[in-house]
């Protein structure tokens, strides 16, 4: 007499087998019509866009999206050199602040050093 035991593995004849050869995840749609439809088509025509499968239609849009993502990198890329530009002004202007400090310690320091060598000379 066979007795059935929780936990005890089920056999590998008796599981239920997958057939590779059956379509999986596949729908078919109807339209209004009866007529069967992909379901792509269905969201793809009741889109916002209203770019359906219509090859045309597709590229006209890619057409119009690339218009405006090359308008739009133009005007970042203007962006971009103004802000390197004013960066690269900022570092003119500190690098130039740091000579004429340092050009002014050094007269400083060449009049010091003169004075201080007179006195020794007395």
């Amino acid at each position: 007499m066979l007795t059935f035991r929780p936990g005890t593995r089920v056999s590998k004849n008796r599981k239920l087998k997958i057939s590779q050869h059956r379509p999986s995840g596949s729908r078919v749609k109807f339209d209004e019509e009866g007529n069967p439809v992909a379901p792509l088509a269905i969201v793809a025509a009741t889109t916002e866009t209203e770019v359906a499968l219509d090859e045309e239609a597709r590229k006209d849009y890619y057409k119009k999206l690339g218009e405006q993502l090359r308008n739009v990198d133009h005007e970042d890329k203007k962006v971009e050199r103004e802000k390197r530009r004013e960066k690269r002004m900022k570092e003119k202007i500190k690098r130039k602040q740091g000579e004429m400090e340092e050009e002014e310690e050094e007269e400083e320091g060449h009049e010091g050093s003169a004075s201080s060598s007179e006195e020794i000379g007395r």
